[in-house]
């Protein structure tokens, strides 16, 4: 399993599994499951994330130093940006 150098926060909910989304200074996001499992990878930002929100359990916001918001759907695939 491979995991952040530096994860500066994450967000997480429950639904049919356990979903946990640290973000980190490269600029990405990741999901995980329960069992440490890599689900999906989020690339896109030029700087370090700020934080992230899901939106409606399956979509979700994530914003960072490089002032962009971007919308991505739960695989990684980005919706707007």
């Amino acid at each position: 399993m491979a995991f952040h150098l530096a994860v500066t926060g994450c967000i997480g909910y429950v639904s049919y599994l356990l979903e946990i989304h640290p973000w980190s200074g490269d600029g990405t996001l990741r999901t995980w499951d329960r069992g440490g499992n890599e689900l999906a990878q989020f690339v896109g930002h030029a700087s370090s994330m700020v934080g992230t929100l899901l939106l409606d359990g399956e979509t979700i916001l994530s914003w960072s130093s490089d002032n962009m918001l971007r919308t991505w759907d739960r695989g990684g695939n980005e919706l707007w940006g």
